[in-house]
């Protein structure tokens, strides 16, 4: 989900979790742990513990121990929720392109 790194990348320092000094690529294995096991019909919680046994082998050179990376987790999930509801009720891909394009647009400038 090309939209969806961009998205997080840009509003990565705006996150109540974010830590200063940290890089996107400190963060984008957690946002891509979360894209990967989110299914519309799991509960979070269902998978929460799972996801934290399997961070030590996804997170690759990130500094992030699980502690800091499930928040992540739970912000990426979240989003993959929203994403979820407004395809089921308006057909549409729930895509942020829009939000990502503008966000690029701040970053160019």
């Amino acid at each position: 989900m090309p939209d969806d790194d961009a998205f997080w990348a840009c509003s990565l320092p705006l996150q109540p979790f974010y830590i200063t000094g940290l890089s996107f690529a400190d963060y984008a294995p957690a946002f891509r742990l979360a894209r990967a096991h989110y299914r519309e019909d799991t509960l979070l919680d269902d998978v929460l513990g799972r996801l934290g046994s399997e961070w030590e082998e996804v997170k690759g050179a990130s500094r992030l121990a699980w502690c800091e990376a499930r928040e992540a987790v739970c912000a990426a999930w979240a989003r993959c929720n929203r994403h979820a509801a407004c395809e089921s009720e308006t057909g549409l891909d729930g895509h942020d392109g829009a939000a990502a394009r503008a966000c690029a647009g701040r970053s160019a400038g």
